[in-house]
């Protein structure tokens, strides 16, 4: 026996079948997004002998919504043969000017990278408050550096690590290496400093002078090969160990060793383990290797 219920189920069921049949063979045409909005990947349909469609893929060699403009704000413009970089003193760029017969001077900029004209971002800064007097120097060989507000020099010829002004050895014990390159890192805010120096111990090849802060100095010696770069900071700023700042000693992609700088009295100390981990960290990652 059919029931009214019945009848109004069949009817609807045949009311939806027809509608699909209509979307069906008249095509999407009115569910297509339009190509011009923001975010939406178009792609072509072509026919094909057959009646079928074959869905073409956006071209990789365009941009998919709006592109991106780099524009490299902070370069300066310097004749090297005339300025030589130095550093950074705070967000001020320092730099040495060569005015002949070993004599030199400062050439300070004041920056503002938001403005929209280049020759506008950047302007002498005239008013070079804290700086020494400019050293006499060759201005070729002898690197002048700047790091946390300490201006100081490597002096190839007196194999001297020294401040520029007054001309005082950092550390009277520690020797520029007999020859460069010389391997340094130093960073515009944090008195952190350390250079390559020249060996005190017999069968040490690979040593580091290291300025920790204020008047704590250590002389690192290795036996291994000099190191190739030198990098400082605090490696471990979460870890709540009163253990200071951290200096990570490099090899190409050899990890020599990780120093803490300790505080107070104490002396720097290694961390094995903490240099296990980042050299493995480094094989996972190193170039050619799949990253699991």
């Amino acid at each position: 026996m059919t029931t009214p219920f019945d009848f109004l189920r069949s009817r609807t069921i045949w009311y939806f079948a027809l509608i699909f049949a209509i979307y069906l063979f008249t095509g999407c045409n009115n569910f297509w997004v339009p190509c011009s909005e923001e975010g939406v990947i178009c792609s072509m349909q072509n026919g094909t002998e057959d009646g079928s469609t074959v869905v073409t893929p956006p071209d990789p060699n365009k941009p998919i919504g709006p592109t991106r403009k780099f524009e490299e704000k902070a370069f300066i413009k310097v004749d090297p043969n005339k300025l030589k970089y130095v550093g950074m003193k705070g967000t001020t760029p320092v730099f040495l000017r060569n005015e002949g017969n070993t004599r030199s001077s400062w050439v300070a900029y004041q920056l503002d990278l938001l403005k929209e004209k280049e020759e506008e971002r950047s302007t002498l800064d005239m008013n070079r408050i804290g700086f020494p007097a400019a050293p006499d120097n060759d201005f070729v060989n002898t690197p002048i550096l700047v790091y946390g507000g300490y201006f100081y020099g490597l002096f190839p010829k007196e194999k001297q690590i020294s401040f520029v002004d007054p001309r005082v050895e950092l550390y009277a014990v520690a020797k520029l290496p007999d020859s460069p390159p010389y391997v340094y890192f130093r960073h515009p805010q944090i008195t952190g400093f350390a250079v390559s120096a020249k060996p005190t111990l017999m069968n040490a090849r690979s040593v580091t002078l290291v300025h920790w802060a204020g008047p704590r100095y250590s002389l690192q010696q290795y036996n291994d090969e000099p190191v190739t770069e030198l990098v400082m900071g605090d490696l471990d700023s979460v870890d709540p160990a009163p253990n200071g700042r951290e200096l990570i000693l490099l090899e190409g992609t050899k990890v020599q060793n990780i120093l803490h700088e300790g505080v107070g009295s104490a002396t720097p100390s290694e961390d094995m383990y903490l240099s296990f981990g980042l050299q493995q960290a480094l094989d996972r990652n190193e170039k050619g290797s799949l990253i699991q």
